[in-house]
């Protein structure tokens, strides 16, 4: 079980918790289709280091899977986002990417409306 944060709202990041999204044949078309089983229909939000961004895995049209992160607005280091298939979980909420250095990632999860 994933253990929550100080914010109940704020879910340590798994790549077990990431949508797998592939596009259709057509590359310029923005359809979107999930291929896990958790049903997810589109990218999870999420906090990269407190910076606001979309998270998922899938090819891009590539051949091998990559991790997208996009950020709104623009992260003052990555801009607008970047994929890359270099990166691991060391831990939940702990991401290191292939220069070394490690970020922490959250899942954002909306209140519950009541």
């Amino acid at each position: 079980m994933t253990e929550i944060t100080q914010n109940p709202h704020e879910i340590p990041l798994t790549e077990e918790m990431i949508p797998r999204v592939t596009r259709e044949n057509d590359l310029w078309k923005p359809v979107i289709e999930v291929v896990n089983q958790r049903g997810d229909s589109e990218p999870i939000n999420v906090l990269v280091d407190g910076h606001p961004a979309t998270c998922c895995q899938g090819d891009f049209g590539t051949h091998s899977t990559r991790l997208q992160l996009l950020f709104d607005p623009p992260h003052p280091k990555w801009g607008e986002g970047f994929a890359t298939k270099y990166y691991r979980f060391v831990e939940p909420g702990k991401l290191e990417l292939r220069t070394g250095e490690t970020v922490a990632i959250c899942k954002l999860v909306p209140e519950q409306e009541g």
